[in-house]
């Protein structure tokens, strides 16, 4: 399954998986843009999902073997609701922040 997310997290995984195998690799902008049309949005984040024209979508995942997870993360943290995280008033593409693209794999043994 593919996911694109706001963050990641050793939690992400069931205990039952036992010993996992992960991949973090740094993706650009343009792979990431690709990718969110062929993944389920798990971004939680209410502006970083309007900012990327996702939906908004607080469920927990469990990632499994196989499985990857773009993430997008600002290069400056954000509170839920802080607006200024829409890059201005007049521009809300504002390029101004930066963002950091990863991708996470699953891997098999």
């Amino acid at each position: 399954m593919k996911y694109i997310g706001n963050a990641f997290s050793p939690a992400m995984f069931k205990k039952e998986e036992g010993d996992i195998l992960v991949s973090i690799k740094t993706i650009t902008e343009h792979q990431f843009m690709k990718a969110r049309h062929h993944a389920k949005s798990v971004i939680g984040h209410p502006e970083l999902a309007e900012h990327f024209d996702l939906p908004l979508n607080r469920e927990s995942v469990y990632l499994k073997r196989g499985d990857m997870l773009y993430i997008v993360l600002p290069s400056t943290r954000y509170k839920a609701g802080q607006k200024d995280v829409k890059y201005g008033d007049d521009d809300p593409y504002d390029t101004s922040i930066e963002f950091i693209y990863k991708l996470i794999q699953v891997l098999d043994k």
